[in-house]
């Protein structure tokens, strides 16, 4: 087991909040200016799918300043679902919610002071206008996002495809991409078949946030470190310099999640990151001249009140309930701190990468418990 600094260093990349869409979004906000640069901030974009959330037309109403309603979440079969009752007021449409109006995503707010709501004939959207802000549409997604029901999971979306926006020639939006996307075509006709209680949902993500970690821990804190003492000092010191070109970061954040999640639709880069395989991988050489020992690429879905999951990730989380069990029991706690926390820790994926085989060159991510 060999160990060449004390200290060793890996790049740590977080996400933004997702802006979810649906299908009939990509059509929609493609003529809104706003929209449009809304969208092109993202860079990784996540096909998705869950169960069917539709609204009951027979129970929706508006008084006293609040929306009231019933949620449906189908089942196997399209007439069988479990219901939940929600009630929407003006303080629970905060920035993590982009809704939708004549000018396509909007930054404004409803005061909801409104003159007219109805529901569409598929019970997917809401549609409201207030009297001070103009129309508004929220789609049944949305509205998950907000109420955040307990369905045992049955809310949680399941990863079917990643992929990035930013064009190998040219720049390009998700939006651009997702308009001629032949794996989505797919995805979509083959949902339609199989799944017909399923929808599929749209993720944006802006990654850009990048930071460096170090730590000295080890599965054997008596070996020897093969650097001088001058050479860890300037691989300690270049460790706030270091810059990773912007294509590069997508690349490798693209690269690392499709491992991490192992999608049904993505066919490139599902064991990239096998010690066998990482010396082939062209974005990696960046991480290896900077003489980086791991790759963590973190991801959240707190703000939409579900969290992503694969087959691979399941397998994983088995491994992980004891050391979540604190952040499960606390999820309802009566400080808003505390609730934040632990539903950012139950929502988080992260995807931790070694860069050398443990034999080769330890790191600290060969030490951590969860690593798999």
């Amino acid at each position: 087991m060999n160990r060449k600094y004390l200290a060793e260093s890996a790049l740590h990349f977080y996400s933004s909040d997702p802006m979810l869409l649906s299908l009939q979004d990509i059509y929609m906000s493609q003529d809104s200016e706003f929209s449009k640069e809304l969208i092109r901030n993202n860079n990784i974009y996540i096909i998705c799918k869950r169960r069917k959330i539709t609204l009951d037309p027979y129970k929706i109403k508006y008084s006293y300043g609040q929306i009231t309603g019933d949620l449906f979440i189908h089942g196997d079969i399209y007439h069988e679902w479990d219901r939940e009752s929600f009630t929407l007021k003006s303080i629970h449409f905060d920035e993590r919610i982009r809704l939708f109006n004549n000018n396509g995503f909007t930054n404004f707010r409803p005061k909801l002071d409104i003159v007219h709501l109805s529901i569409n004939s598929l019970g997917n959207y809401l549609e409201f206008i207030d009297r001070e802000m103009g129309r508004f549409m929220l789609s049944t997604n949305q509205l998950v996002s907000l109420i955040r029901p307990d369905w045992q999971g049955r809310e949680n979306l399941e990863v079917l495809y990643i992929g990035q926006s930013i064009g190998a020639k040219k720049s390009r939006t998700a939006i651009d991409r997702l308009k001629h996307h032949s794996t989505l075509q797919r995805i979509l006709c083959d949902t339609m078949m199989d799944f017909p209680t399923d929808d599929i949902i749209l993720l944006l993500y802006k990654f850009e946030s990048t930071k460096s970690i170090m730590s000295t821990a080890s599965n054997n804190m008596m070996s020897d470190v093969s650097a001088s003492s001058d050479e860890e000092l300037n691989h300690f010191m270049s460790m706030g310099t270091r810059n990773v070109p912007r294509k590069t970061k997508i690349n490798l954040v693209e690269a690392a999640l499709i491992n991490y999640f192992k999608p049904k639709y993505n066919f490139m880069h599902k064991d990239s990151f096998n010690p066998n395989n990482m010396k082939k991988l062209k974005t990696l050489k960046e991480l290896f001249k900077l003489d980086l020992s791991g790759l963590i690429v973190e991801i959240n879905t707190n703000s939409l009140g579900a969290k992503l999951f694969s087959e691979q990730t399941n397998n994983i989380s088995k491994k992980n309930e004891i050391s979540m069990s604190f952040f499960e029991d606390n999820k309802n706690h009566e400080d808003k701190e505390i609730r934040e926390m632990c539903g950012n820790m139950l929502n988080a994926h992260i995807a931790k990468f070694p860069l050398y085989n443990i034999d080769e060159r330890e790191s600290f991510i060969h030490a951590l418990p969860w690593h798999s």
